[in-house]
């Protein structure tokens, strides 16, 4: 009676665990990913971040790298829990399910915010209107 009862904690414990595997793009986007997340002490924030919400429910989080399409393909078609550093595009938002509040992205749980820039040649004819590229 004694072995069924430790079999049936030994079950019930093994069924509680829980890990979670998630992708991400393999190549570093600093300070999110490093180099060699996230088997170093400073795999990067988004890591971290993944790491510390699956805790939070009790989880472990697993990670692999990938080339970028395979990433989305292999979520989309639910062998990941999920894909890290992803903005939302028509494309994506039809395979994966991104943060949303009132229809739109839940900034509040967003990962990063990314800014990007463009710099020209002084001189250069090459524009901006706010909208599309000038004089390309």
């Amino acid at each position: 009676m004694r072995w069924m009862l430790s079999a049936l904690f030994l079950a019930c414990h093994a069924t509680l665990a829980c890990e979670l595997e998630f992708a991400y793009l393999n190549q570093p986007s600093l300070p999110f990913i490093s180099a060699s997340a996230p088997d170093e002490a400073l795999p990067g924030l988004a890591v971290d971040l993944v790491r510390a919400a699956a805790a939070s429910i009790g989880c472990t989080a697993r990670f692999v790298r990938r080339p970028g399409k395979r990433v989305l393909a292999e979520t989309a078609a639910g062998l990941h829990a999920g894909a890290l550093m992803y903005s939302l595009n028509d494309e994506r938002a039809r395979k994966l399910v991104f943060p949303m509040a009132d229809g739109k992205l839940d900034a509040e749980r967003r990962m990063a915010r990314l800014n990007y820039y463009l710099y020209r040649p002084v001189g250069a004819a090459l524009d901006w209107d706010g909208k599309r590229l000038l004089h390309v």
